[in-house]
């Protein structure tokens, strides 16, 4: 574990912190509830004003308990709190029946009624479900979700959105769409890929205090990459060279589809590799040429000419704006049996979907659709689980592999997962993956190893789209995005 990155785990790894803290270090849990209600509290106060109206639904089980103890230090505090039930009291057990009780002291209302609509509420505190819920949510539960998003209040979720698959960022038939979630003990790795970022909005980490040895116990699911990541990796010393910093073979941009070829071709420029030769179609040559001028060119069909520049290369990517035709295919089979780094995208994955090889010198980087392929499966399947799926490929494929898509997944080769929190829906324009494959290329050229660019580049890329949308707030061209690539990031 680095500093460069977080620690997120699954329900069932943060219930069993949950439990070594009880068990191994005889924290009373319901001490540890009020701590959560006590943060939840905290983190509500950004959405109060005098006299706030406070809406806090509970649901069966410790969730709910949360909720009771923030609603009770709201109700101290003068605040107006409805506690909506959605079922009988006597479902309360332990440290809830604890907090519950504790509530019912307060001034406060009480009602097992669905309100019919959310006028008079300034604000909703969802503490219906918390991060163990596995199952589809239905009646009652959906309908009271439903009225918690139709509100257009600001909502506060307890530990995680009810109805959000804390494994998997997946929702569970429905599930709230908070502005803020206040998450306990653990980061959980569904609040960041999928709809996680939809429904949780902006997450606040609570520790609780609980020892930093409970963690120890309990192996995490996978990494939340840091921008901190790049301070530093990207610095070069005065006496050197463009031989320093590698040359990138990038092959592609065959019949109609040169602008992708072109566009991985300025981003790994940008991204800093020495030399970039681009291998297109013959008639695409000087029209590259003309286009970027710092850029070489090679004929894609002249089988001399490839083995010359694969030999005089450090890092070949194959991908953008080639296709799937005979002769395309002959260049891709012909091209992966370097031992050279590999970064392969696009077409040049719809044709290894159709030639599975594995190598362990490459990067893949499909996005969903291209990763249903390879895995001969559906993008609903893809996405259901996309941890799962991401180590599913690098098991099929080898290398490193990173699924695209909201929460990129990396999975490197000994099947460690990250996730990255950087990255908007305004990058969501034609060339943004080649730019990515640019990106990437240029890093392996300079000498980084697949499992370090590939965190590298998804942070990169990523963090530069996000500045870009607060600059400007309008949709991002992968031609914005590598203009503003910076070393200094």
């Amino acid at each position: 574990m680095s500093m460069h990155t977080q620690k997120l785990y699954t329900a069932r790894q943060s219930q069993h912190i949950d439990t070594i803290c009880h068990k191994d270090f005889d924290i009373d849990p319901f001490d540890l509830m009020q701590k959560a209600g006590a943060s939840l509290f905290e983190d509500l106060k950004e959405f109060l004003k005098p006299h706030s109206q406070i809406c806090i639904f509970c649901g069966p089980g410790n969730n709910a308990g949360d909720g009771f103890i923030c609603g009770e230090l709201a109700a101290k505090q003068g605040y107006s709190v409805t506690f909506v039930l959605l079922q009988d009291e006597s479902a309360y057990k332990n440290q809830a029946l604890q907090a519950f009780n504790k509530a019912k002291g307060c001034q406060a209302q009480f009602t097992n009624t669905l309100p019919k609509h959310m006028v008079g509420f300034d604000v909703i505190v969802d503490a219906l479900f918390g991060s163990g819920l596995s199952r589809n949510v239905d009646g009652d539960y959906a309908q009271a979700i439903e009225l918690i998003n139709d509100s257009d209040l600001p909502i506060l979720a307890a530990d995680i959105p009810s109805g959000l698959c804390a494994d998997t960022g997946s929702i569970l038939s429905t599930a709230v769409k908070a502005c803020k979630t206040s998450s306990f003990i653990t980061l959980k790795q569904g609040q960041y890929t999928r709809s996680g970022p939809d429904c949780c909005g902006q997450i606040c980490f609570h520790d609780l205090n609980i020892p930093k040895e409970a963690y120890t116990k309990v192996p995490h699911a996978s990494e939340l990459l840091n921008a901190s990541l790049l301070n530093h990796k990207l610095d070069r010393n005065q006496n050197t060279h463009k031989g320093s910093f590698g040359h990138s073979l990038l092959i592609g941009g065959f019949e109609g589809m040169m602008g992708a070829i072109l566009i991985a071709a300025r981003a790994c420029l940008r991204a800093g590799s020495g030399l970039v030769t681009v291998a297109t179609s013959t008639d695409h040559q000087s029209v590259l040429t003309t286009a970027q001028p710092e850029v070489l060119t090679a004929s894609a069909f002249n089988k001399k000419q490839m083995q010359e520049k694969m030999k005089t290369c450090e890092v070949i990517a194959i991908g953008p704006g080639l296709d799937t035709e005979e002769e395309s295919i002959e260049v891709f089979l012909d091209t992966i049996q370097t031992d050279k780094p590999l970064v392969i995208d696009a077409d040049a994955l719809n044709i290894l979907s159709q030639n599975p090889q594995h190598k362990n010198n490459w990067i893949l980087t499909p996005h969903p659709k291209e990763a249903s392929r390879l895995l001969n499966c559906s993008v609903k399947d893809i996405q259901e689980n996309r941890f799962k799926s991401a180590k599913e490929l690098q098991q099929k494929y080898g290398g490193v592999i990173i699924l695209k898509g909201c929460g990129t997944i990396i999975c490197d080769a000994k099947q460690n997962l990250f996730v990255s929190p950087h990255g908007n829906p305004f990058m969501a324009t034609g060339g943004m993956g080649d730019a990515l494959t640019g990106i990437l290329t240029a890093l392996l050229a300079q000498g980084f190893q697949t499992d370090e660019a590939a965190k590298l580049a998804v942070i990169w890329h990523g963090l530069t789209a996000d500045k870009l949308f607060a600059k400007d707030h309008q949709t991002i061209l992968a031609t914005d995005l590598i203009k503003s690539l910076r070393m200094d990031e």
